[in-house]
């Protein structure tokens, strides 16, 4: 069963011959000084998106809006997302029979619940973007999303960062309880595969974990996570018996909530948020309902730590015009 959880990034407007390491970012209801306001950019893009799909050949990514809807400054949207350009066998792990061949012109769409909260008068927005297990929405669209705005806003750019605030972080590892260490190895090794005997594709695509829970309602010591994460010590922490890992995810309990602290060797550490798993199907795909429950709870939290009020984002609309409407159509077209 695969692993759903948020992924969280912040979204950003600058003049698009700044430098990026530089701060020049605008304020996203009025970032040309004409009243120019991204909420109903994204809420047109998205319009276009579901009926005109993207796709992007050389990467072999496709990508198709199901659903748009706006409440306040918020965008809810629903994208299916897959990759094309290979073949492949669907086989029925139950029987073991294969069912299907997949050609190179099909694409598997898997549908991503994605959030964009535009506060009023602020220089920093909310993706939320849904996970499943390694496979997310950010970067397909992040690079047709900037393109198309760059084409219809020429002297400026958006950015989607991700997001995971020191004091996330902090809170994850001070504050909470830690409940579960998952060492994540991308690739099995080879005698590991030999024992099992796996063939050179799946020891080359396999996952290999290790989960560390302790006993009953206990809680994990957090001061060997702390020292490394504070003095950079991450290979002692992602070694364990002679065998190097990738990832290290540490589950923490907040509060009542849930989070995914995520610690590799090569980026910062970031912050998933999991979502409740539905038990009334396979899949275990969480309903719409609890990822909007989980979104909001979500938003709340990380617009503190970005010092976004919520009268800025809650009951405050955003401005609708024929204009806006009407264009919808061309913002996709023009760079799908």
């Amino acid at each position: 069963m695969p692993e759903y959880s948020l992924a969280a990034y912040t979204i950003r407007v600058r003049p698009r011959m700044s430098s990026k390491s530089s701060d020049n970012y605008l304020p996203l209801d009025n970032f040309d000084g004409s009243a120019s306001d991204l909420a109903p950019f994204l809420y047109a893009f998205f319009n276009g998106l579901i009926n005109t799909p993207y796709q992007h050949k050389d990467e072999g990514k496709y990508l198709i809006a199901e659903t748009v809807r706006a409440e306040d400054r918020s965008i809810y949207t629903t994208v299916r997302s897959g990759s094309h350009g290979h073949q492949s066998t669907l086989r029925d792990v139950e029987t073991h029979q294969d069912t299907y061949e997949r050609q190179a012109n099909e694409a598997e769409l898997i549908p991503l619940r994605n959030l964009f909260v535009i506060p009023h008068n602020s220089l920093a927005g909310i993706f939320l973007t849904e996970r499943v297990g390694v496979r997310g929405l950010k970067s397909s669209l992040d690079h047709i999303l900037t393109r198309t705005f760059s084409a219809r806003f020429p002297g400026f750019s958006v950015e989607l960062s991700p997001l995971a605030p020191e004091a996330a972080v902090k809170a994850s590892i001070e504050e909470g309880e830690l409940k579960k260490i998952r060492l994540v190895r991308y690739g099995i090794p080879s005698d590991v595969a030999d024992q099992y005997n796996l063939g050179a594709h799946e020891e080359e695509l396999g996952i290999m974990e290790l989960v560390l829970k302790p006993d009953r309602a206990l809680a994990f010591p957090k001061q060997k996570v702390r020292d490394a994460l504070n003095d950079n010590s991450l290979p002692a922490l992602l070694e364990i018996r002679g065998l190097d890992y990738h990832d290290i995810k540490l589950e923490v309990k907040v509060g009542k909530s849930m989070r995914t602290l995520t610690v590799t060797q090569e980026r910062p550490p970031r912050v998933t948020f999991p979502l409740p798993e539905n038990k009334n199907i396979p899949s275990g795909r969480p309903t719409d309902g609890a990822v909007h429950e989980v979104a909001a709870e979500v938003v709340a939290e990380l617009a503190k730590d970005l010092s976004i009020r919520e009268s800025d984002y809650v009951g405050t609309e955003f401005f609708w015009t024929a204009e806006i409407l009407a264009r919808k159509l061309v913002i996709a077209n023009d760079e799908s």
